[in-house]
């Protein structure tokens, strides 16, 4: 069964009049069924219409591009038929159909296309929620966030093939405290003559677009929302670029994805040359308040009716957080695992405060071996822990 909420969450940035795009946010489905995404590009009708999927802490992978009037679907690396696949219903509506539902399809997707109507010195976006709730054979949430982002680029289009230029950040998690500075460094490999430009990105949240700068220029151009003040870019030569964020706030608390352009890979489609689009890992940023007061952290033990299943699934509960950002790892008797994690984002409470959720899915044999299974968040406040194993458990 699926279930659609008719509602539409739009956010506009950099200016006003391009086209709008619209998405129902939230589909219901269960696993093993199939759920369709819809993506309306309003006036857009002369382009194709690209998916990007992107897991937890991952950079966006190209799933598939399609045109209205192409025969076939054009896929990604590591995407095919009949697992994914797209169709329209018009010349600007189309969707994106994935069969056979798994949690492995838990991630955030992007629908993009080219608005050549609209031309701008700075990135356009336009940006829909959208939500899919996948439910196992154990009745448990996963929630997976369809944000569309709609990109009016003067010249270049994101691409779907792999990357001649690798893209690499350091460090890959930086703490700081609030009121000081910090810089993120960015290696390009190579340098075309395109902007290089950064990214903002809370949990389970829209990317959003900070600044770009190029070597030769003066000063950066800015998205909607970041100014010269608090942000700006340097070059240390014409592949290494930082950014530099002055007098921190726990609100500046994300990750950070530094990207450009790489015109030595490309594909041709329809007389159109697409470019590719390539990212670096990302910095994962927590600005510290020493004036917080630390969160409270819990561990739900599996449930008696997970106990006699194949799986057992712990949730991490992190209440009463300062800011809407926080790194959380699960460590299996001391060891940090990233398989079977799902970390949800962060909601608003009535206080103010925030509160996320975490959890690990293992094998039963794991639990049933009393291995002590830790849950840690590193907040705006500090960092925190808790560890639970089987045997502290009561029956």
């Amino acid at each position: 069964m699926i279930t659609i909420f008719c509602a539409f969450f739009t956010l506009l940035t950099c200016v006003s009049g391009v086209t709008v795009v619209t998405q129902s946010p939230l589909i219901t489905v269960r696993k093993g069924e199939q759920a369709k995404l819809d993506c309306n590009l309003g006036t857009v009708t002369n382009r194709a219409a690209a998916w990007y999927k992107q897991t937890p802490g991952g950079v966006p992978q190209h799933v598939l591009r399609f045109y209205h009037s192409w025969s076939s679907v054009e896929y990604g690396s590591g995407f095919s038929a009949p697992k994914f696949t797209s169709t329209h219903s018009s010349k600007s509506d189309y969707s994106l159909i994935i069969n056979n539902v798994d949690v492995d399809d838990s991630a955030v997707y992007y629908c993009q296309t080219w608005d050549s109507s609209s031309f701008s010195s700075l990135y356009e976006y336009l940006i829909v929620s959208y939500s899919l709730h996948l439910f196992t054979k154990l009745n448990l949430l996963i929630t997976v966030k369809m944000l569309m982002i709609f990109y009016c680029i003067t010249l270049t289009l994101l691409s779907s093939v792999r990357c001649a230029k690798v893209v690499t950040q350091k460090p890959s998690i930086l703490t700081k405290q609030k009121g000081k500075s910090v810089t993120l460094d960015c290696n390009i490999e190579k340098d075309q003559g395109y902007y290089v430009s950064w990214y903002k990105q809370i949990l389970n949240a829209a990317p959003q677009y900070v600044l770009r700068y190029y070597q030769s220029h003066s000063s950066p151009g800015y998205g909607d929302g970041f100014t010269s003040s608090h942000f700006t870019s340097k070059a240390q030569s014409n592949i290494d670029y930082q950014l530099i964020i002055n007098v921190m706030d726990v609100d500046d608390s994300a990750v950070y994805y530094c990207g450009t352009w790489d015109s030595s890979v490309f594909v041709r489609l329809e007389h159109v040359k697409y470019i590719t689009v390539v990212f670096g890992q990302g910095t994962k940023l927590i600005v510290t308040d020493a004036a917080a007061a630390a969160p409270v952290l819990n561990i739900l033990r599996p449930s008696r009716e997970e106990l006699s299943s194949s799986k057992v699934t712990l949730v991490c509960l992190i209440n009463h957080m300062s800011a809407a950002f926080a790194d959380v790892r699960w460590l299996v008797n001391g060891n940090s695992v990233t398989e079977g994690v799902f970390t949800g984002s962060a909601e608003q409470q009535p206080d103010k405060k925030f509160k996320m959720s975490s959890s690990l899915t293992i094998e039963s044999s794991e639990w049933d071996k009393d291995t002590q299974l830790t849950c840690e968040a590193i907040t705006a406040s500090k960092t925190i822990s808790k560890s639970i194993k089987k045997s502290d458990c009561s029956d």
